[in-house]
């Protein structure tokens, strides 16, 4: 999939990365992270097939093929925490509960994006392993393999108008 040519490029261009200030290392992005560590990772489900969103080449990278060939495009973006990346800094407590707080930032930030972009916003839920104990009623979506430390945190279903 194309991202710089299909309107889900433009959704996604919330999670690029860009060159920060005059002599810093460290990319920045759009919302704000704990450390900047920045652990969340982007997942794209579109029409049953997964992507892994390159937030530093603004790419999809194919984790499994499109199962579906809809015309009315059904998105669903999964974001990811690599708890390696922050329980380093902060223990595993902490890691957690920073990753939860990334993953509201860029909730409301992608979830803004959608609308400006047309696409209807259907639902968010969080896929953390209390949340689901909480709300038995939630039903477990289909994920991708994950890599080892990878850990669900919350998914956001919407369509293209």
């Amino acid at each position: 999939m194309d991202v710089h040519s299909a309107p889900v490029g433009r959704l996604l261009e919330v999670f690029a990365s860009s060159a920060g200030p005059a002599g810093s290392f460290l990319p920045k992005y759009r919302f704000p992270s704990a450390g900047s560590l920045y652990p969340l990772q982007i997942y794209l489900e579109v029409n049953g097939g997964w992507f892994n969103y390159d937030c530093d080449r603004h790419a999809l990278v194919p984790v499994s093929e499109p199962t579906s060939r809809n015309a009315k495009t059904s998105i669903r973006i999964l974001l990811a925490a690599n708890q390696g990346a922050i329980s380093s800094t902060y223990g595993d407590v902490l890691a957690s509960d920073f990753s939860l707080l990334d993953a509201g930032y860029v909730l409301e930030l992608v979830t803004e994006r959608a609308r400006e972009c047309g696409f209807a916003v259907k639902d968010s839920q969080l896929m953390t392993p209390a949340a689901l104990g909480l709300h038995p009623e939630y039903a477990r979506p289909q994920l991708p393999s994950l890599p080892a430390g990878i850990v669900p945190m919350l998914t956001l279903s919407i369509d293209a108008a």
